[in-house]
């Protein structure tokens, strides 16, 4: 199956996130959104960018964007 392919970058992950949103499929969406940062996909800004699209999602997009931008003030750090 494409989403459990360890292949993929963060990126691509996001895309893939995407179309499930898309699709309707709202915990799935979540559920790559996640993987995306623990693959290194550091762009907030295309994590705000999905705020407009999925408002049934808000709530634990808010939260990754969150952990998202901690993971990137932390990693500035070093």
């Amino acid at each position: 199956l494409l989403i459990t392919s360890e292949d993929l970058d963060g990126l691509v992950l996001l895309n893939l996130g995407c179309v499930y949103a898309n699709l309707g499929f709202a915990d799935r969406f979540i559920e790559i959104l996640q993987r995306s940062v623990e693959k290194g996909f550091r762009e907030v800004e295309a994590f705000r960018q999905q705020l407009k699209y999925d408002t049934k999602t808000q709530s634990q997009l808010i939260e990754i964007i969150n952990h998202l931008e901690e993971i990137v003030a932390q990693e500035g750090k070093e």
